[in-house]
């Protein structure tokens, strides 16, 4: 069975089909590779797993397997139609989070859901450059690193998805499905090369200090050039101010100690650069749309595995046979 790449498809919508939050303990191993037509994207929100992409030459029957290690904070996006399958080494362990979107044709969409936004999904792909890229490699997929907001992003779209399927939750579907496609554009889109060194040095600095009051003078001062010309720089490569991006990364490092610890806000605050907790709560729900605290239980990292009924999830393995 030959399933059809997302560049083959038109006005198709995109429903998450599977997902899911999920530990892999160390060994784990699927059983058999399998394809399906789904677009997928895996993030490793910690540990490491690996992703096997097996071929098999039709002549001589040999597989030939490529691995791809997926790190903490790395994702990969998964066209329809390759084989791949996932396995965790000894001694490492794995927390992931997964969707697996079904193409459902727009017409198909509307008459089943009425009046919910719509968006030609390779009409969205095509429009933003990282992802076109995506649509036409030939291996049918790309890893990348998250540079800021996928994480919050997908988390965020699964955790809607759980809830019940009604107009409210498709509306914000849709829209979230639109900000998590952006951020992932992002981490895709290759930075212009003018300055992107004094850029380099200035997240260099932040990265070493942002758990201090610094300010623009000194970030600019220990790039090496001067506070107008590296906000400027930092405007067209990153699309933000240097303070945003200070704030932005502080706001990171936050997150994760929110999940991993159980520091009062208070403490954190302390521990990421922010002058007071008015201000971290301030720049936090800019970032995210909700309290720390909020956060802290939302986006624990909790488990969920939402399996398609049988009979509703297609697939087949590396000789194109169907699985059922």
């Amino acid at each position: 069975m030959i399933y059809p790449r997302l560049k083959e498809q038109h006005k198709v919508v995109f429903i998450p089909h599977s997902y899911y939050h999920k530990k892999f303990a160390s060994g784990h191993s699927m059983s058999s590779p399998h394809s399906h037509p789904y677009l997928e994207i895996m993030y490793c929100r910690e540990g490491e797993v690996i992703i096997d992409f097996p071929t098999k030459n039709k002549n001589t029957g040999e597989i030939k397997n490529v691995e791809v290690a997926l790190k903490e904070k790395q994702f990969i996006f998964i066209d329809a139609g390759i084989a791949h399958s996932i396995h965790v080494k000894e001694g490492q362990t794995a927390f992931v989070s997964n969707v697996e979107w079904k193409l459902i044709p727009m017409i198909e969409y509307s008459s089943s859901v009425k009046d919910v936004i719509q968006v030609d999904a390779c009409n969205l792909f095509e429009s933003l450059e990282g992802l076109k890229k995506f649509m036409n490699m030939p291996q049918r997929y790309i890893v990348s690193l998250d540079s800021e907001n996928v994480e919050h992003c997908l988390v965020s779209y699964i955790n809607l998805a759980i809830q019940n399927n009604n107009l409210w939750t498709q509306y914000n579907l849709q829209a979230r499905f639109i900000l998590l496609l952006t951020e992932i554009d992002k981490c895709l889109t290759p930075t212009t090369t003018t300055g992107i060194n004094y850029i380099k040095k200035a997240q260099f600095f932040i990265k070493n200090n942002f758990n201090r009051n610094i300010n623009i003078d000194e970030i600019a001062e220990n790039a090496g050039v001067t506070k107008g010309y590296l906000q400027k720089l930092f405007n067209t490569n990153t699309g933000m101010s240097i303070l945003q991006y200070l704030n932005n990364f502080r706001i990171t490092k936050c997150k994760r100690i929110l999940l991993e610890t159980n520091l009062s806000i208070d403490e954190i605050c302390s521990r990421v650069g922010f002058n007071n907790r008015q201000q971290l709560i301030y720049e936090f729900k800019i970032q995210t749309g909700m309290t720390p605290n909020a956060y802290r239980i939302n986006y624990s990292k909790t488990y969920y595995d939402h399996i398609p009924k049988a009979g509703e999830y297609i697939s087949c393995d590396i000789d194109g046979n169907p699985i059922f």
